[in-house]
């Protein structure tokens, strides 16, 4: 017998989808004076990307600027698409230890908004200049939605 929850179902425009969180913990060292890029996975089945949040244990630190934005890196065009503004990494209220939402750019189309099987998310760091201090327990989380 099945159960039916009356209380419980997505909200427009979520209606049709089942929200998923897909995380991932980027243990590595961000490089100095140019890009590192991390993969925190993709999802075995065709969802549609929703939002991000982003958090630190302890900021980076730096001589100079150090930013990130999420990206998708789309598989069958073999190249990265950029899904946010880019995040001051070095400002404590924006990465703080309760996390940061990160909305995507409204400039997206549905096609660049759509995680395809094979497709990866991707946090790339651009740094300015050495960075110091190395982040710890930096997390970043993405609220998708599974079509499929």
């Amino acid at each position: 017998m099945a159960f039916i929850f009356p209380f419980f179902g997505p909200k427009a425009p979520r209606s049709g989808t089942m929200p998923v969180a897909l995380t991932g913990r980027l243990d590595g060292t961000v490089g100095n004076s140019g890009d590192t890029v991390f993969s925190f996975g993709g999802y075995p089945q065709k969802a549609y990307i929703s939002k991000f949040i982003i958090s630190q244990e302890v900021l980076m630190t730096s001589g100079g600027a150090v930013t990130a934005v999420v990206q998708k890196y789309d598989a069958s065009a073999n190249a990265a698409v950029v899904l946010t503004a880019a995040v001051d990494m070095l400002t404590p209220t924006q990465v703080a230890r309760e996390g940061y939402v990160i909305e995507l750019l409204s400039s997206l189309t549905q096609a660049q908004r759509t995680l395809d099987v094979g497709d990866t998310l991707e946090l790339k760091i651009t740094a300015a200049s050495t960075v110091t201090g190395q982040p710890t327990d930096l997390f970043v989380t993405a609220e998708i939605l599974a079509a499929e």
